[in-house]
């Protein structure tokens, strides 16, 4: 008899991302099919990770090997659950004129073709609530100068998770990406050895003042990759310490005299309960957050829309009662537009955007000196009038780039602010994503955007567009 244990094939599973993600995936309960092109340090992985798991050499460019390798993986487990694409051809530095044609179209066999092949080949083995992570890189999302083909490569790569998203959406297969940012594995350290690199530079440009450990990389993959995400898909999650949240001349980050403890060790998990502002209103949306976040033990206070008199005196009585305030969720751009008519946009953005803002910047002055989180949270235009829409998205739009700025600012204090964008009928799974973007397993994303909407914001054409699933997680 088989083992019932859910199954997840792992792509680059020897390199330094790979690890960890065979580690968490196996502490979520998986076995791990292990994949990678480097055979003897394979070997090396299976030795560690003990019984029960497989692995397989396999290379991405060749599609004979990977339809091969996919059926053997089916053979052995008999099931396909979770497929992560972490396996790429690393970014090379070369002037157009100095890159190969060879080269080039490498790139894209290994870090394009190949995880396309491979979720084509895995999804004949997957059922529904399986899912496909795809490990781009912010490369795909920022241009660089002479990374020509791997920053075109994972490009592409997103292109292809957002499609495979909408396509896969009704055999309930979901498909998201992460892009991270600088990562400390052991190749970055050796190229900074061998002073290929000069990561001081490199950490003075990261508002977060360090690069992502491995753990952090495989922490937003593992979430991606779980039930508590089953409304998520075609969703690209930077992992990138703010750094794409700057855009301004200058250091991101005062310059750091020696290699940050939090970028080679995880820190203790803190099991004290946390305090918690839910401001703003929100409805329904907000109740259910308020009471998964009380679940866990938290301490959770609900504020309602105030002028800022009022707002400011809230905060000064957290303060006094419980002497800080570790998360602050400003739903206030979950409550629906009452504008019908364009002149009542302004009032529409002083009920969301500006309620915001003043709920953020007195909870920074309740703050503790490093940890503090600020999760922005709006509902997707739908449905109503014209002139609603446009006044929710505009609203949106306008909270989005408050967190990204805030997010920039406030890094190097250690606070970080996260955008999540929901779809007004998954309140539960709003609160999953909500719970762990506030946690400890999110501690390098700033300033991205997390969409859980079912693959609305995917989906090009609108005309046909159906959400990925309509029953609710309570």
């Amino acid at each position: 008899m088989q083992n019932p244990a859910k199954v997840a094939v792992i792509t680059g599973a020897a390199g330094g991302i790979g690890r960890a993600l065979c580690q968490g995936f196996i502490e979520d309960g998986y076995r791990i099919a292990a994949l990678d092109v480097d055979a003897p340090a394979l070997s090396e992985l299976l030795a560690q990770l003990g019984e029960g798991h497989q692995g397989f050499t396999c290379d991405l460019a060749s599609e004979t090997q990977i339809v091969a390798t996919v059926a053997q993986v089916a053979a052995r487990f008999g099931r396909i659950d979770v497929l992560v694409n972490n396996a790429a051809l690393g970014p090379s530095m070369a002037a157009t004129c100095d890159t190969t044609l060879e080269g080039f179209a490498l790139a894209l066999a290994v870090n394009t073709l190949g995880p396309t092949l491979m979720a084509r080949e895995a999804a004949r083995h997957m059922g529904r609530g399986a899912a496909v992570v795809n490990v781009a890189s912010l490369a795909g999302l920022l241009a660089n100068p002479k990374r020509n083909a791997y920053a075109s490569s994972k490009a592409a790569l997103i292109s292809m998770t957002r499609s495979l998203a909408c396509e896969w959406a009704e055999r309930g297969i979901r498909v998201t990406a992460v892009a991270p940012g600088y990562v400390l594995t052991p190749m970055v350290a050796g190229l900074e050895q061998a002073a290929k690199v000069d990561l001081q530079q490199v950490r003075r440009r990261i508002p977060m003042g360090r690069l992502a450990r491995p753990d952090e990389i495989a922490a937003a993959v593992r979430f991606l990759a779980s039930a508590e995400a089953r409304q998520v898909t075609g969703s690209v999650l930077p992992v990138d310490g703010g750094w794409a949240c700057f855009n301004q001349p200058g250091d991101a980050h005062p310059p750091v005299a020696s290699v940050p403890d939090a970028e080679r060790h995880r820190p203790q998990a803190s099991a004290a309960a946390r305090v918690v502002v839910v401001s703003g209103g929100g409805g329904a949306a907000s109740e259910v957050i308020a009471a998964r976040f009380r679940a866990q033990g938290d301490t959770v206070i609900v504020l309602e829309p105030q002028a800022e008199a009022a707002v400011r005196q809230a905060f000064a009585v957290i303060q006094r009662q419980y002497g800080r305030v570790d998360v602050l969720i400003n739903a206030a751009l979950l409550e629906a537009p009452r504008a019908d008519h364009p002149e009542s946009l302004m009032s529409t953005l002083n009920r969301t955007l500006t309620a915001a803002f003043l709920s953020i910047r007195e909870a920074l002055n309740c703050m503790p000196v490093s940890g503090g989180v600020v999760l922005n949270i709006g509902s997707l235009p739908a449905g109503g009038t014209v002139a609603a829409r446009q006044a929710q998205a505009a609203a949106w739009q306008g909270s989005e780039m408050l967190g990204r700025c805030q997010a920039a600012e406030l890094a190097a204090a250690g606070v970080r602010v996260v955008n999540l964008a929901g779809a007004a009928p998954y309140p539960g799974d709003i609160a999953a994503a909500a719970l762990f973007l506030a946690s400890a397993s999110a501690s390098y994303i700033t300033g991205a955007t997390l969409y859980v909407d079912g693959g609305r914001s995917a989906f090009a054409n609108a005309a046909q567009a159906a959400i990925f699933d309509d029953t609710e997680v309570a």
